[in-house]
């Protein structure tokens, strides 16, 4: 579907006016091959208006002056050599020019930028967790089945990293510079601060330390509606499906001792302790009667121990039993 549009539109863009909406419609006209013969049309249309509205010597000394500083080794051009119509043709043609030359220096300067940033990633598999230091000399505590995103140099803006998965962040405090980690459709935004996420099914946001803003990404994947302002000992857990924000309380401790491999479970269903002992350990558990799953149980969890502990501490506290053979672990109710 082709894309129009008129004089006055292309001189916002010119002079930088445009919404974002009308910097992309102009943007989408140009890319359009037939753009020269959509000019002519334009030239035939607003023929008829232009007849009342003449530039002045200062517009005109003013096209002239502008032109020649961004085609500075082609010819300049003097209106007062062509008739109306003529002038009107070439202003056209000196804006389209300009339009053309202005769309194309932005492209450039996009794909320089990006070019100039390298990206590492570091992904954790199952069974495996790791400490990473950022460039900014912020930690980053990732959890199993998790991976991160991150500029190797932070740029002069913002320090912005992608994390799928969980983590928890000790960030470097650094006013001029605010650290954003996005997470799918979320985003947190801090100064300096430690917190973790967890992005695994809904995105949970706890704080242990300092002020941390938690907002949603349009579809562009610029910032929009802000969630939450969460401070020491809240939690935020968003879930894509009912795009609803949730606020409850936790333990800051609990937060903090995360990074250390220790989950504490309140009131937690069987299936979810299991899904995070299967990332810790590299296993598959499985339920000899799946109406187990769903069992909830408060506990605490290491990382730091071998797995016969924990499921010794579930089958204890649920009465169950366990059955391990390599890394396939099956649970069943006591005989």
């Amino acid at each position: 579907m082709a894309v129009s549009v008129d004089r006055e539109l292309l001189t916002k863009y010119i002079r930088k006016e445009c919404s974002t909406s009308e910097k992309q419609q102009v943007e989408a006209f140009l890319f359009q091959p037939e753009w020269k013969e959509a000019l002519e049309e334009l030239l035939k249309e607003d023929f008829e208006t232009f007849e009342h509205t003449a530039y002045t010597d200062s517009e005109n000394a003013g096209w002239n002056q502008h032109f020649r500083e961004n085609y500075a080794n082609r010819k300049s051009y003097s209106f007062s050599r062509y008739s109306r119509w003529m002038r009107y043709a070439a202003a056209c043609l000196i804006l389209f020019s300009m339009c053309l030359w202005y769309f194309n220096a932005n492209q450039k300067t996009a794909i320089t930028e990006h070019q100039r940033v390298v990206m590492l990633e570091y992904t954790n598999p199952r069974g495996q967790r790791a400490v990473i230091t950022l460039p900014d000399s912020s930690v980053v505590h990732l959890d199993a089945l998790s991976s991160i995103r991150y500029p190797k140099k932070f740029g002069s803006a913002d320090r912005e990293v992608i994390l799928s998965g969980a983590a928890f962040f000790e960030v470097k405090p650094d006013k001029n510079h605010p650290f954003t980690v996005q997470t799918g459709a979320v985003q947190t935004k801090v100064l300096g601060t430690s917190f973790k996420i967890d992005a695994f099914k809904k995105v949970v946001v706890s704080v242990a330390t300092g002020k941390v803003q938690v907002a949603k990404l349009d579809h562009t994947g610029a910032t929009g509606k802000a969630l939450a302002i969460l401070t020491p000992g809240q939690k935020l857990s968003w879930d894509a499906g009912t795009d609803k924000p949730t606020l409850n309380q936790v333990d800051i401790d609990e937060v903090k001792e995360w990074s250390k491999g220790k989950v504490v479970f309140a009131n937690a269903s069987l299936a979810e302790i299991a899904e995070t002992l299967e990332r810790w350990y590299n296993v598959d558990i499985s339920f000899a009667d799946e109406k187990m799953a769903g069992a909830r149980l408060s506990l605490i969890v290491k990382a730091t121990v071998p797995i016969q502990y924990s499921l010794d501490i579930i089958c204890s506290t649920a009465h169950l039993s366990y059955k391990l053979t390599g890394n396939k672990i099956t649970i069943a109710h006591k005989p």
